[in-house]
């Protein structure tokens, strides 16, 4: 499972962004221009999330967290609780 240390800071930004949706335990789409693509593919790679949509569409495409990418979110929630 990948954690917070293996992002960078514009990795980790995008998936705070996207953050996530209570029903789906997914994320909200994060608008998809110049450079977070590269970003957003990143984070694909890595298995945290999905992209919809095409560079060139007329639409601006979208990253989404999935599962994983959600659980990055919540990565320190037992260290807040205990202080």
């Amino acid at each position: 499972m990948t954690d917070s240390s293996d992002l960078t800071d514009r990795q980790l930004r995008m998936v705070q962004d996207s953050g996530e949706h209570r029903a789906s335990h997914d994320g909200y789409g994060v608008e998809l221009r110049g450079g977070s693509w590269t970003t957003a593919r990143s984070l694909v790679a890595h298995g945290l999330g999905w992209i919809q949509g095409d560079p060139g569409g007329e639409i601006a495409a979208l990253y989404f967290n999935n599962a994983e990418g959600v659980q990055i979110l919540h990565e320190f929630d037992d260290e807040d609780d205990s202080e």
